[in-house]
């Protein structure tokens, strides 16, 4: 299994789970919070899919959602970071009117309302509070716009290390500086004394409904994962893959398995395995999985004109007072509009949709239209403690890559077999947390047809 975010360590626990006899090994250069899974706010809603077909969408998400329920309803729950939630999706004119455009519909319902009980399952906003959410957004579009920030909210450490890494790309020190204008708009942010000028986007909404979802925190969610993983008697190491074909034929050495698949200790986040002294598996591997995300097209060259990047840019506050999701869908922003979603400890608020942008430095314009949309639509967030800021980056993809094989050459197969068969599991998007079961179903049909039902003894 090559990748340690969501796509990899779903699809390694359902290969080990449905076979035991099989030796699944997990391997991630970046794990746990580094990942982009670790800073997704994770709560359930396919988004940002491009050209995947809806069929697959709906079969792929609705089994997730049945896993999470199941979570949710488990004693596992508070370990997994998984529990119910109910979301509000609210729509302007604009925003209405691409929804029934959509192709799949976005309206009245979404097309994977079916997902989470049809129809039944959904309410309309009504009237009075559709006029309520729209008051902060029409103050926005007045002349003055909104006051400026609460000096406290300025507190976001713009630049600094709170922002984790991902698996895609590092940012720059150039990209930090976007010239003396922002630089300027910086120093007032910071002192709290920028006025948040009018919003031209802003306008009432006009459409509502309520729906029930899940949240499913990545960084709790990869930590039970990687449990779950070693205690079927699978492995999950930190190795950055070199080459696939050495991999495969057991050319490339492998860190060795870290102390708590030997009954140790676990290993303090972060801390690479030593790279010498490892293994390497006799005789190779006899399946290949890649869930690399915008990794895989430097191992898969052939495909690095389909993969993109989709850039992220949240903010987290604690506001233990908001319990509900809230996306509010104002046709632009390239379809993002502005989210609130609360998590244990937090609540993310943004964001971006940045197709093709591998930037992973905070931008302050960025960050002060996201607080301007939030505040807008949740004025109690002006009492909010400022937690962190984070920029990730999504792996796009023309259309997700999920249960595709190909076979690949050998070079050191010592004439056991010429071939390798790999299975791709990559290009979810903003929605690998939402799809990430459900594409591991396919990716343990699609290795048990390339291996022709084979055992390992």
């Amino acid at each position: 299994m090559i990748g340690t975010g969501v796509a990899g360590l779903t699809s390694a626990l359902r290969l080990q789970l449905a076979h035991p006899s099989w030796r699944v090994v997990a391997l991630g250069d970046e794990q746990g919070a580094e990942t982009t899974t670790a800073g997704a706010a994770g709560v359930w809603g396919p988004f940002k899919l491009s050209e995947t077909p809806a069929e697959d969408v709906v079969r792929w998400s609705s089994e997730t959602y049945a896993h999470l329920l199941a979570l949710a309803h488990s004693p596992e729950a508070d370990d997994a970071g998984v529990s119910r939630l109910r979301a509000t999706t609210l729509r302007t004119a604009a925003a209405a009117a691409a929804a029934a455009a959509a192709s799949p519909p976005l309206a009245p319902l979404p097309y994977w309302a079916d997902a989470v009980g049809g129809a039944s399952a959904f309410s309309r906003v009504p009237d009075a509070e559709l006029r309520l959410f729209s008051s902060g957004l029409l103050r926005a579009a007045g002349d003055a716009g909104l006051p400026p920030l609460p000096p406290h909210l300025c507190r976001f450490g713009f630049g600094d290390s709170s922002s984790s890494s991902s698996s895609s790309s590092s940012s720059s020190s150039s990209s930090r500086n976007r010239g003396e204008e922002e630089e300027d708009e910086g120093d007032e942010l910071r002192a709290g004394t920028a006025p948040l000028g009018p919003d031209p986007h802003a306008a009432p909404f006009v459409d509502g409904f309520t729906w029930p979802t899940a949240v499913c925190e990545g960084g709790p969610y990869l930590r039970w994962l990687t449990r779950r993983v070693r205690a079927a008697g699978g492995s999950v190491r930190r190795h950055r893959v070199g080459s696939v074909a050495r991999l495969a034929s057991g050319a490339e050495r492998l860190p060795p398995a870290p102390p708590e698949e030997e009954g140790g200790e676990e290993e303090e986040e972060g801390e690479a395995g030593a790279d010498d002294g490892g293994d390497r598996p006799p005789g190779g591997f006899d399946a290949v999985v890649d869930a690399a995300g915008l990794r895989a097209p430097a191992l898969f060259p052939d495909d690095a004109a389909r993969v993109y990047p989709i850039r992220g840019h949240v903010l987290r506050v604690r506001a233990p007072w908001v319990r509900e999701a809230l996306f509010a869908e104002t046709g632009h922003n390239g379809g993002t509009g502005v989210y609130v979603l609360p998590n244990r400890d937090s609540v993310v608020i943004g964001g971006t949709g940045g197709v093709g942008d591998g930037d992973r430095a905070p931008r302050l314009a960025e960050r002060a239209a996201i607080l301007r949309a939030a505040l807008a639509l949740v004025p109690s967030l002006a009492r909010a403690e400022p937690v962190g800021e984070w920029v990730g980056l999504r792996p796009g993809r023309t259309r997700a890559r999920v249960g595709v094989t190909e076979w690949l050459p050998l070079d050191d197969a010592g004439g056991r077999r010429s071939a390798v068969p790999v299975c791709h599991n990559y290009g979810h998007g903003g929605s690998g947390l939402t799809l990430a079961w459900g594409c591991a179903a396919d990716v343990v049909a699609a290795v048990e047809r390339a291996l022709g039902g084979m055992r390992s003894p």
